[in-house]
């Protein structure tokens, strides 16, 4: 099985997937397309759902499959110039109106053996998204979210995006990725398919998405840099802690030295009284 591949440098397919290179004239999807919100992307998302990417094919688990879903994955989650077609098939994909109910900003973080290596303050935040409007396969939840990551390579590079708000409706754009290793893993929806990396994002139906990084240049995407009301907060704690310090200490030393004070001043008044 051979793999087209457009528009982008890979590293080595984590998929085991031979690449070569091809034409875009060889996609014939009739999805609308957009265009990229994050400028560090040059490939045209395709406007697609949950849905188009998920399938309709449930596994044993009651997760989606590989083969009744999107059915191509970029080859390496972690590159910053992922391809923008495989075998043919459009990977950036634009997806209105779904919703991240919760967010963790560190689930893994560095990655010692990437190439080049990425540094341990550098974290995957992950979450997955759902479609809540989409009911064809009620009760069974697993058939309406898609698990995306907002990568910590693309932190490293200082191109990601600064993370989604959590509990309102957002519409996003990443490239489609599937992970064999999590189809048994009930917090993956049962099932291999990522948006990985995650590349951009809006409240839905905001014409503008949220303000690009600086600069396509490395910068502070590091854990504490994640998210900038954590790290006020943090701040804000650590220095409350350093003056909580300080003051019980000038307390306890105030307290030692009224203690030698009134020890000197008991031992002087004995020395002054005749036997």
């Amino acid at each position: 099985m051979s793999v087209v591949v457009l528009c982008g440098l890979v590293f080595a397919p984590s998929l085991g997937l031979p690449v070569k290179e091809g034409n875009s004239s060889l996609t014939p999807f009739n999805f609308p397309l957009g265009s990229s919100w994050n400028t560090a992307v040059t490939c045209q998302p395709s406007i697609v759902t949950v849905r188009d990417i998920l399938g309709s094919q449930e596994n044993s688990n009651g997760g989606a499959t590989f083969s009744g879903g999107w059915n191509q994955s970029i080859p390496d989650k972690r590159s910053i110039s992922p391809p923008c077609f495989v075998n043919g098939k459009p990977m950036l994909v634009e997806i209105h109106g779904v919703v991240l109910p919760i967010l963790s900003l560190a689930d893994e973080c560095g990655d010692s053996g990437y190439n080049p290596p990425i540094p341990t303050a550098y974290c995957d935040s992950t979450g997955n998204i759902e479609d809540q409007n989409d009911h064809t396969f009620d009760p069974n939840y697993n058939m309406i979210r898609i698990h995306s990551e907002n990568d910590m390579n693309w932190k490293y590079n200082g191109i990601t995006y600064p993370n989604s708000p959590e509990g309102v409706a957002i519409d996003v754009q990443g490239f489609v990725y599937w992970d064999p290793g999590h189809t048994g893993d009930s917090w993956h929806s049962y099932s291999g398919w990522e948006l990985h990396p995650l590349t951009a994002w809006r409240l839905s139906g905001q014409a503008q998405p949220p303000s690009q990084p600086p600069s396509n240049q490395p910068g502070p995407q590091c854990l504490l840099c994640v998210d900038t009301l954590t790290t006020i907060n943090f701040l804000w704690l650590f220095l409350f802690a350093v003056m909580a310090g300080i003051v019980l200490s000038l307390v306890f030393m105030t307290a030692a030295a009224k203690r030698r004070l009134r020890r000197t001043r008991e031992e002087y008044s004995r020395r002054q009284i005749p036997d």
